[in-house]
């Protein structure tokens, strides 16, 4: 690959201040349509935190922890279909911004499932829920069950996170990393599964594994772009390793790895939003565009306010990063954004990002409220043009209980993003 994808040129054409409310544009032609809240339709049954929005927009999975079993639920008909799983698989489903404990596949129809083994410190294996024949099968058993501390046998357990299908459906990958008795572990490897002939294949070492000889749990989440031919990897070592953490792209047939994000583009990055930024901990939750022309990517510090994690996007023509730009308020100080990223998904054309922004001040700008049964307005929605940078503020809503990684927008319009459900047309 070229020595763009090395030497990032870091092009924000969004001002620190951001957006002057007088560029705010509210007469767009997008109609927001049937608003509901997530944690209205599921609270009988299901955390509205651990909600997991499938591509088509309609369904989404939860955890009944009581009868150990994964579920969807589809938010047309309010039809639940559940798979049953065992209590010996060791899987947890919270939501997290870091390590997904399961990923959707493309076509909505099956979810890979490892759950949160280096939180819980338990094995988990690499599985797959099937909503259509309502079974689960375990892809890579490796035939032990319990504590990732003091292995007391032969036959060391494999643990996989951060699940990525393929765009076709075929293939995994994940991180995998190898345990040994005492707890000890391996260089961890990105290793994708062939679903077809149940065959698997390292397809690189991590960077850094020369020096960071035990490196489990330091892929946060991986990616296929769209084509199928590379898979973008977020790192983030235990120790930080600058040489080595940020975004990472793999080339699907050879294993060739290109550092794309450095933890010093990223910074560079959030200082034009938040100019006393010093202290990034992560870079997380790449997705690329549905055309694979851009990734957006999120950097700061997970789960925190006040312009300390925020939205960008990198346009891989010309590996320029762009913040995702949002209103300015008058109360906004050099360190303090009082409009703040909470949730983005791509529209199903590449042109636009949905954005989901947190007021923590009163909002300054009118819009409609979207939400017939709560005027607060807490969460402003915006579409956000790629090639123009133009917000549209679509409306307001009221804060609720919602996974802000869990969000899809099919392309017949439907849409779940920031806690709700609802239509979204042009």
């Amino acid at each position: 690959m070229s020595k763009k994808w090395i030497t990032i040129l870091l092009c924000i054409l969004v001002l620190a201040s951001g957006l002057s409310s007088t560029q705010a544009q509210t007469d767009a032609p997008w109609r927001v349509e049937d608003v509901r809240a997530l944690s209205d339709m599921v609270a009988s049954f299901a955390n509205p935190s651990s909600l997991f929005a499938a591509p088509d927009g309609v369904q989404i999975a939860y955890e009944n922890r009581d009868e150990d079993t994964i579920c969807t639920f589809n938010i047309t008909t309010n039809e639940s279909r559940c798979v049953q799983l065992y209590p010996e698989s060791g899987y947890d489903f919270p939501s997290t911004y870091i390590f997904p404990p399961l990923q959707w596949s493309p076509d909505s129809t099956r979810l890979a499932l490892v759950g949160v083994p280096y939180r819980n410190l338990s094995d988990t294996d690499l599985g797959i829920a099937d909503f259509t024949d309502l079974d689960w099968r375990s892809v890579a058993e490796d035939g032990y069950v319990g504590s990732l501390f003091n292995i007391d046998r032969a036959g060391t357990p494999f643990v996989e996170v951060s699940p990525a299908w393929s765009p076709d459906g075929t293939q995994i990958a994940v991180e995998r990393n190898e345990f040994t008795m005492g707890g000890d572990t391996h260089n961890s490897t990105i290793t994708l599964f062939d679903l077809a002939d149940e065959s698997q294949r390292d397809l690189s070492l991590l960077p850094g594994h020369e020096a960071y000889p035990q490196d489990g749990g330091t892929v946060l989440n991986l990616a296929w772009s769209p084509d199928g031919s590379t898979l973008a990897a977020t790192l983030r070592h235990a120790d930080l390793m600058l040489d080595y953490d940020g975004v990472w792209l793999f080339d699907v047939r050879s294993g060739e790895a290109t550092h794309l994000i450095t933890f010093e583009d990223a910074t560079s990055a959030l200082q034009v939003i938040n100019p006393g930024f010093s202290d990034l901990f992560a870079v997380t939750s790449v997705i690329w565009s549905p055309d694979g022309s851009r990734l957006m990517f999120w950097a700061g510090i997970p789960d925190a306010y006040q312009s300390t994690y925020w939205c960008f996007w990198l346009e891989l023509a010309d590996a320029s990063i762009h913040a995702v730009p949002l209103l300015s308020h008058s109360e906004d100080q050099e360190t303090i954004r009082l409009i703040t990223p909470r949730s983005a998904v791509w529209s199903p054309n590449s042109q636009s990002l949905l954005v989901m922004a947190n007021n923590l001040a009163t909002p300054e700008v009118e819009a409609p409220v979207l939400y017939a049964a709560d005027s607060e307005r807490q969460l402003g929605l915006y579409i956000i043009d790629v090639e123009s940078e133009d917000a549209v503020l679509l409306g307001y809503l009221p804060q609720t209980i919602d996974n802000p990684f869990s969000t899809a927008w099919s392309a017949d319009g439907n849409v779940i993003a920031g806690g709700y459900a609802f239509r979204l047309t042009q």
